[in-house]
Parts: structure tokens; C-alpha cells; sequence
């Protein structure tokens, strides 16, 4: 599975792979459309958009309200390492109140180049 964050829509998409430290550069985004989670007038309405970046194929739905992530597929075309994940994002939280959430586990500093992440 990739891990995304840094994700801002301002004009433009910047997206950082938290296995990486360089920024690259989305293609082909397109926007999809918006629809609703859930029944008309009571649910989630949402906006979708594809992209691809370096060999993943990317689908990102995201919340009008707040821009809350909702649904991501990620379809990882490298031929050494293929992978196609469905995330589906319940009860997502906005606010950090504990801190100690965004520490690496200590499994994972030596691989990750450790620290906090954030």
C-alpha cells in the first residue's frame, strides 16, 4: 500500500509519497464529477478526480465539506511490484489531540528515516 499526504488543492495538486522526499508531478488529471454517499439530501457529497503519478494510476474522492478524504484507489503498474488497494475513510477526525499518534513506531524508524511525521 502507498501512503499519500501532503495533499493540497490550490490551483494545483502537490503530492508527496511519504516513502519519498521528492516531490514529483501528477498527469492526466481529470476531473470526474460529484456524487453522493449515502441517500440524496442526507448524505456525503463528494467530488472525484483521477491522476496518475510516476507508474500509479490514482482515483481520489474527497468531501465537499472540509475536503475529507472519503474514497482512494491505487493502481500500482510497476511490473516488479503491482498492486491495486480500494481505501474507503470512516469516522475521519480533522484534529490531532494526541500527539504521540503522529510518532513512527519504533518497528518502523530504521526504515522510514524515523522521526515524527507531520
Amino acid at each position: 500500500m502507498e501512503v499519500i499526504s501532503n495533499l493540497k488543492y490550490v490551483g494545483s495538486i502537490t503530492i508527496r509519497l511519504f516513502t519519498d522526499s521528492t516531490t514529483e508531478k501528477i498527469s492526466n488529471l481529470k476531473y470526474i464529477g460529484a456524487a453522493t454517499l449515502g441517500g440524496v439530501g442526507r448524505g456525503l457529497l463528494y467530488d472525484a478526480w483521477t491522476f496518475t503519478l510516476g507508474k500509479m494510476d490514482i482515483a481520489l474522492s474527497l468531501g465537499r465539506d472540509g475536503c475529507i478524504p472519503v474514497l482512494e484507489n491505487v493502481r500500482n503498474n510497476d511490473p516488479n511490484m503491482p498492486s491495486d488497494s480500494l481505501l474507503l475513510f470512516n469516522d475521519v477526525t480533522t484534529t490531532v489531540t494526541d500527539g504521540h499518534l503522529l510518532e513512527v513506531p519504533n518497528a518502523c524508524k530504521f526504515t522510514s528515516g524515523g522521526g515524527t511525521i507531520g
